[in-house]
């Protein structure tokens, strides 16, 4: 198998280059020197530590992980930690699982006992190392290696996501696109619209009822709209009225009031009349506007003399004969025969049947 390769100038802090510096390397995980190579393909081996050339260069083959690396010179040194070495760097993405490759596929660590007996460079992928990472180790000479993370670390737990619907469209194209910046997140939709349907009895009564219930709505509002401007109008009508009112009330000029539907003299006029007459004497009787009034029997409801004589010889009431009722006439004709010898020489007329009930008129002389 190929082993990748690390290579580097030792240099202080300062960027001076330290010659024939001595460099360790340790597994970072297991803290373990790591086994180290002079070639790719792994024949020649390499001590840990090995010592820089005399221009500082210092570079060996490992097989790929993270590693610590420490340089030391006479009391001068420098260290780099997690250093990442392998050939999944010399590859593309695309071409980077099938460069690995593996031989067995466990879920833990603990699945690398049942290939303790594997050949040197056989590989297990373990798809849980811990922190849900997935790695791959290859079987070395006295184990196995650090593993080849495949994953990252898990990292912290997001905002939880609000998604809301935004706009719902018709296409002949279904699409659905996500907009926004999480966590608030919209989704859009375009539909294709689906054939259309039987209009089944219960939704065309439904349908009819809305559509009853806008109109009657609509009829209220034109309703309550016409009230209001007749309610207005009466409004204004009351205003104008009560405008006019104490116009004429208040008027101080001795002329007609007039509002184009009404007119007459103001109070102020009838009150100016009343002023001027008052004490003046009665200026006028019946039409009657002379220095001297007369009046006549007929302007004070009197008879005349003519009417008078007529009423001295007119008949009077206690000249009239007794006006007798039946049951009267039959007391007299009663207590007349009882009398001794009874001798009547006047005269009785009677008007009406005396067999009939209730009065009856009868003239006695």
């Amino acid at each position: 198998m190929a082993f990748a390769k690390w290579h580097s100038t030792i240099t202080d802090l300062q960027g001076n280059v330290i010659p024939r510096a001595f460099v360790t390397v340790r597994d970072e995980a297991t803290g373990a020197l790591a086994v180290l190579y002079e070639d790719r393909e792994g024949a020649i081996g390499l001590g840990n530590p090995f010592q820089a050339d005399s221009e500082g260069l210092a570079s060996f083959h490992v097989r790929g992980g993270a590693y610590h690396i420490a340089a030391s010179f006479q009391g001068t040194g420098r260290e780099w930690r997690y250093v990442g070495i392998g050939t999944a760097q010399e590859l593309d993405a695309g071409a980077y699982g099938a460069a690995i490759g593996w031989d067995a596929t466990e879920l833990t660590p603990n699945g690398l006992n049942k290939h303790s007996g594997a050949v040197t460079g056989f590989r297990v992928l373990v798809i849980d190392t811990g922190e849900q990472r997935a790695a791959v180790y290859e079987k070395i000479a006295n184990g196995w290696s650090s593993p080849i993370y495949l994953t990252g670390t898990q990292g912290k737990d997001g905002a939880p996501v609000q998604l809301s619907i935004g706009t719902v469209a018709a296409g002949d194209t279904p699409s659905a696109t996500i907009t926004g910046e999480s966590p608030e997140l919209v989704l859009n939709l375009v539909l294709v619209p689906g054939p259309v349907g039987d209009v089944t009895p219960a939704a065309l009564a439904a349908q009819t009822g809305a559509e009853k219930a806008e109109n009657n709505a609509a009829a209220s509002d034109r309703s309550a709209a016409q009230h209001a401007a007749d309610a207005e109008a009466s409004q204004m009508l009351a205003d104008q009225q009560v405008a006019f009112a104490r116009d004429w009330a208040q008027a101080s000029v001795d002329e007609l009031v007039d509002d184009g539907e009404h007119q007459g003299f103001s109070a102020w006029h009838w009150a100016e009349k009343a002023r001027e007459n008052a004490g003046s004497g009665v200026k006028s009787v019946n039409g009657h506007s002379e220095a001297e009034v007369h009046l006549s029997a007929a302007d004070v409801g009197a008879a005349t003399t003519e009417q008078g004589e007529l009423a001295e010889t007119a008949v009077q009431p206690e000249d009239l004969n007794t006006y007798y009722t039946k049951q009267e006439v039959d007391q007299l004709l009663s207590d007349y025969a009882k009398s001794a010898n009874p001798q009547f020489t006047g005269t009785v007329n009677i008007d009406g049947d005396l067999m009939a009930s209730g009065d009856i008129g009868a003239n006695v002389s």
